[in-house]
């Protein structure tokens, strides 16, 4: 039976960077709906992540379009992040974004009038923003470190996650199971957020196509004559949700066939 490395996910450092996409274009063509389109974004993060913030759960810093997650609990922050994408998504905000390992931290900082200085420690932020940029559409890249730390090596190599779904110690709601393998980028994952494993009831096509739907015509409002730019971002969300689509398939399949597995945690780790 195929064995995932023990790790203990709430002492697991991580940073997640990510950039609304279409901001810098719509600011070319309405001022006044960029405005609008941030402020829904700075006060859906700041309703959804206060608490954790105030507990010390994660640190959370927003910048223009820029969103900037770091922590040590690393289920929380795909669990998290996850329904930001989706809560975004409804309102017709793109997020692209990338989770790295280690946790970011900045230089001790001299702060004197009119000047403020924020030097990051180490490549964390470096890592992060790179790999943010490696993709198109709204993606939630992990970088390579992660997956495999998370990921039965069976896995990790893509179209044998079907052969291999019965894992013992994976449950059906379990958010590994939204870890794939790129399909545009080989030895490159990301994290299917708009997959719902957690709701077998709810009409998944018809949500997922009112997701494709939105997409494409709200993405056209914000970039406005960027035709090839929207098509780029077109094109990536739709292989996104086919591939959503297919992993959810594939793992309900196995479940409504097998419904009493073995599994040694039962506990809900999914979003």
């Amino acid at each position: 039976m195929p064995q995932i490395r023990k790790i203990n996910l709430r002492q697991y450092n991580y940073t997640f960077y990510g950039d609304l996409l279409g901001i810098s274009y719509l600011y070319a063509v309405d001022e006044n709906a960029t405005k609008k389109v941030l402020d829904e974004f700075y006060q859906l993060v700041f309703d959804k992540f206060r608490s954790y913030c105030e507990t010390n759960r994660m640190r959370v810093i927003l910048f223009s379009d820029t969103l900037i997650v770091t922590g040590k609990d690393l289920k929380h922050a795909f669990s998290t992040l996850g329904r930001l994408y989706l809560w975004l998504f409804h309102k017709g905000i793109f997020l692209r974004g990338a989770i790295v390992k280690g946790k970011l931290t900045f230089e001790p900082k001299i702060v004197v009038s009119n000047m403020t200085k924020h030097l990051p420690r180490g490549n964390v932020l470096f890592r992060a923003t790179t790999l943010e940029k490696k993709a198109k559409g709204a993606r939630f890249l992990i970088e390579k470190d992660i997956a495999e730390d998370l990921l039965p090596d069976q896995w990790k190599l893509g179209e044998q996650y079907k052969k291999n779904i019965s894992l013992n110690d994976i449950p059906k709601r379990d958010f590994k199971r939204k870890i794939v393998v790129r399909e545009d980028a080989e030895n490159e994952y990301e994290y299917l957020w708009p997959c719902f494993l957690h709701s077998i009831e709810r009409k998944i096509d018809d949500v997922r196509r009112d997701m494709a739907k939105n997409f494409y015509k709200q993405l056209h409002e914000k970039v406005g004559s960027y035709i090839e730019r929207e098509k780029e971002h077109s094109k990536a969300m739709k292989m996104l949700l086919k591939q959503a689509k297919k992993r959810e398939e594939i793992t309900l399949q196995y479940f409504e066939s097998n419904p009493t597995p073995i599994c040694k945690n039962k506990v809900y780790s999914g979003v």
